[in-house]
């Protein structure tokens, strides 16, 4: 089960000691702007990242697979440990008709020197594999 919490600062709390969470977040620049880095798994849409945003997803331990998607499709693997938190960025680069978004690995002193730029997507919460 996945759920999105939605924080008002980006102070992320610790994950419980039987789920994980992935902190996925996207830089405030004007490159690929228009474009949102939207992040599924198994067919269901979990958060989308406008520029200037980050989201903290509650998962289960095991494997997952966060994608994000356009013209290409770019796949994020994690194998959760209960009690872990990783991070991932969204990126968005050059695409033939439209931008390419990319999710990769982070780090949380990435994601906290950012975090002073960024604001929390609200949201409700989704639920997958």
């Amino acid at each position: 089960m996945l759920l999105l919490l939605a924080l008002l600062a980006a102070d992320v709390p610790k994950p419980g000691s039987d789920s994980a969470q992935v902190v996925v977040f996207r830089s405030g620049t004007l490159v690929g702007g228009a474009i949102s880095c939207a992040v599924h798994e198994g067919g269901a849409k979990l958060t989308s990242l406008p520029p200037g945003r980050y989201a903290v997803l509650s998962v289960t331990p095991g494997p997952h697979d966060l994608v994000v998607a356009s013209e290409a499709k770019d796949t994020f693997k994690i194998d959760a440990q209960p009690g872990a938190t990783y991070y991932a960025k969204c990126t968005v680069g050059a695409g033939f008709m439209a931008g390419h978004p990319h999710l990769t690995s982070s780090t949380e002193a990435e994601f906290v020197r950012m975090s002073e730029k960024l604001r929390p997507v609200i949201g409700g919460s989704s639920t997958s594999k």
